[in-house]
């Protein structure tokens, strides 16, 4: 397994403890510049000999390159036959919960090459601080119709690509893809699975999409789109309305459902089954951090008149999002299109070269619009 990590104390401890549970052999992390005692922690399971642990302080949204690194190594140094590329917030299961994840991938033939594991959102009462591993036991399957209405996200999470050990392997950003191509089709018995803790607290969260957003602002080489949900987050955030968001998107608030139904949540306790396993047979490494993680007494939940003004303002706001984007994609629409013409009517006519200064003027009209947008820097 590959982990690349900034600032998940929170959550490190109890995904480590389950992953190595799991039977994961080495998990390799690089920690991306931690100041809240992240990289402390994970050196604490480096004795163990199954975790490696390098550094990487560039704060410059570099995942694609750093994870396609450690994947390699995972093969090249460390003879790897399958390699896992997860989060932090991510817990990988075996979908038959009578499996451990090795036990899954011991069926699964190499000639598959690689294959996706489904990614699925766990939610549950929000709180301002906290772990949320004790609170977020619903798995979340509000459908793609309604998801951006309830909770401002245009859809679930990604499922992540899990690929053979190779050296020539490269991992895209977020894990999602690899450039090798799948050679078959996963076993039934030896279907994964990733149950995902993104939104565990305010404190949590609220940390992440500034770190996160100013992270990909570094970056002149990216360019997420509009629709990115990070960086519409960010937004958010420096729109100071992202608490809205945070509390709108948990659909269960003191012990009640209010937004969606029973079909659309399931309830999973597959992690706090696995953490509570590790601590009763006393073979967890760092029990005291799983007791902590465990322990949500003193979380601060939201209540219901919280979640309701955050409800308020959120339904507010996201038609005028949405208008916003569509305008952006309308816009970008537009320019592709007339560049194309404008190339067209030239070939068609062999006309020379508009004069360098028409060029000048264009290309710095269109430069002032898209930088008026958001869309460049």
């Amino acid at each position: 397994m590959t982990l690349m990590v900034r600032d998940e104390a929170d959550i490190i401890a109890p995904m480590l403890e389950h992953s190595l549970a799991q039977g994961i052999d080495l998990i390799l992390v690089t920690d991306n510049g931690s100041v809240d005692g992240t990289r402390e922690i994970i050196e604490s399971y480096v004795a163990t000999g199954r975790v490696l642990l390098t550094e990487d302080p560039r704060h410059e949204k570099q995942q694609s390159s750093v994870v396609t690194a450690m994947a390699r190594t995972a093969y090249e140094t460390h003879g790897a036959d399958w390699v896992i590329n997860a989060d932090a917030d991510e817990f990988w299961v075996a979908v038959d919960r009578r499996q451990t994840v090795k036990q899954a991938f011991e069926g699964i033939p190499k000639s598959v090459v690689t294959f996706f594991a489904p990614v699925t959102d766990m939610t549950g009462p929000p709180a301002r601080t906290g772990s949320g591993v004790r609170r977020l036991l619903w798995r979340d399957h509000r459908n793609h119709r309604n998801l951006w209405e309830r909770t401002g996200l245009h859809a679930h999470a990604s499922p992540d690509a899990v690929h053979i050990g190779s050296s020539t392997v490269e991992v895209t950003q977020g894990n999602h893809a690899v450039n090798l191509e799948p050679g078959g089709e996963v076993p039934v018995g030896s279907f994964v699975e990733v149950l995902h803790l993104p939104w565990r607290s305010w404190e949590q969260y609220g940390g992440k999409v500034e770190r996160s957003g100013a992270a990909y602002a570094a970056n002149p080489m990216l360019r997420p789109s509009p629709r990115h949900h990070g960086m519409r987050d960010y937004r958010r955030f420096r729109a100071d309305m992202l608490e809205h968001f945070y509390v709108f998107r948990h659909p269960i608030v003191d012990d009640e459902i209010v937004e969606g139904n029973d079909d659309e949540l399931g309830r999973d306790d597959a992690i706090v089954t696995s953490l509570e396993s590790l601590l009763a047979s006393g073979s967890a490494v760092r029990p005291d951090l799983l007791e902590k993680a465990l322990d949500d007494g003193a979380d601060e939940p939201y209540h219901r008149p919280d979640w309701d003004a955050a409800a308020e303002v959120a339904r507010m706001v996201i038609p005028l999002e949405s208008a916003y984007t569509e305008s952006l994609q309308s816009f970008r629409v537009a320019l592709q299109q007339a560049a194309r013409d404008l190339r067209r009517a030239r070939a068609a006519s062999r006309a020379p070269a508009p004069a360098p200064t028409f060029y000048r003027r264009a290309r710095s009209f269109a430069g002032r619009v898209l930088r008026r947008l958001g869309l460049r820097k």
